[in-house]
């Protein structure tokens, strides 16, 4: 390699596989540095999808992070600063380029087209009967550190010591050959302006924990034993409302503390509300006897949003798995939708259903469930 030239590093999170289909960014990490692996510049971001939050299960990140970041079009020209000039290099490459040049199309309204040196590619070089190579894999075949699979900063660090492991191997196969994988600076027709905006991870569950404290710090001032009886519909409605995106915003968790005081509510009315709401969501994720990864972290989004404790979460899991068990073995195997007609059907969370290979949306589906309901 051209020891002159200089390497940027990148791995993005995010929604989906497509952006073809809507999926976009939710992370971005890049890492400069010399051919001699001296680190040059590292930025990383959380990036606000404008869309539905999905893939929680897969990067951790929720709908209440990502709404304190910036959207793509904010960080382009950050990511653009710190890729020109250089050579990209990423693992499994041609994923993230494609949601690069999808993204940066979408803000400039003119194509990119962009190339690089693939860590995933060059094993299958440097070592042809390996049987998987996953970042995680790869870093656990060469003895590489992995903080955090998955967080983009994580992974784009673990890739440039990848990379660094690599270049040393193949430097010592006499018959390795560069031209093969080698790729040029990436080259653009004009200077970005980096404007310097961008909130990491523990950024944004600062935030997010003062503003849940917020509201539990809120009930815990409250009475503890109420004084009258009270309406909960209202305040359920609006809990509905507010819970919709899994992102509270100050607006809504003044709208949620009014409602409170206006209605007189005490602590424990406050939490025994905020409990079977959660309890209620939790019985509808056990409907089919089964409690997904997405569906538990979803579980674990709202009792915070609700300054429900840990515990309390863990203990309505296990309750409703439970019952969700004995209600399996009681129930009959042909049993199917003919136990949904005449029951209220709650959507919730993202989706990402089809029917005949089209994707479905909300109002679709909410019309179709009425049929249901109705025995149609």
């Amino acid at each position: 390699m051209n020891p002159s030239l200089n390497l940027a590093f990148i791995d993005f999170e995010t929604t989906g596989f497509s952006p073809r289909k809507g999926d976009r960014i939710v992370e971005a990490a890049v890492i400069t540095t010399d051919c001699n692996g001296n680190i040059l510049s590292q930025f990383e971001t959380l990036v606000n999808p404008l869309r539905e939050v999905t893939g929680t299960e897969i990067h951790q990140l929720t709908a209440e992070m990502l709404g304190q970041a910036p959207g793509f079009s904010e960080i382009a020209d950050d990511l653009l600063f710190h890729l020109k000039d250089k050579i990209i290099i990423g693992h499994n490459l041609s994923f993230d380029l494609k949601f690069l040049e999808a993204e940066l199309e979408r803000h400039y309204k003119r194509q990119f087209l962009f190339q690089g040196m693939c860590t995933l590619q060059l094993s299958k070089y440097l070592f042809p009967t390996l049987p998987v190579r996953r970042l995680e894999a790869l870093c656990e075949f060469l003895d590489v550190e992995l903080g955090n699979a998955h967080c983009a900063f994580s992974d784009c660090q673990a890739t440039v010591s990848l990379f660094s492991r690599m270049l040393s191997l193949a430097n010592g196969q006499p018959d390795f050959v560069w031209d093969r994988i080698i790729a040029e600076p990436c080259s653009l027709d004009f200077d970005p302006y980096p404007r310097g905006i961008f909130i990491n991870r523990n950024q944004a569950l600062e935030k997010s924990s003062f503003k849940k404290s917020q509201l539990r710090d809120f009930i815990k001032r409250l009475p503890s034993d109420p004084t009258k009886e009270v309406s909960e519909l209202q305040y359920l409605n609006l809990l509905d409302e507010v819970l919709a995106d899994r992102l509270l915003t100050d607006a809504e968790l003044e709208s949620l503390k009014d409602m409170i005081l206006v209605e007189g509510f005490a602590q424990n009315q406050v939490k025994s509300i905020h409990e079977d709401y959660l309890r209620k969501l939790c019985r509808i994720y056990w409907i089919d006897h089964d409690l997904s990864q997405a569906e538990y972290m979803d579980l674990k989004v709202v009792s915070e949003m609700l300054g429900i404790e840990e515990q309390i979460l863990d203990a309505i899991i296990l309750e409703e798995e439970i019952k969700s068990k004995a209600e399996q073995l009681s129930d009959p195997p042909e049993r199917g939708f003919e136990m949904l007609i005449d029951k209220t059907i709650c959507f919730t969370g993202a989706l990402n259903a089809t029917l005949n290979g089209a994707p479905i949306d909300r109002s679709f589906a909410q019309k179709n469930s009425n049929r249901t309901r109705n025995g149609d």
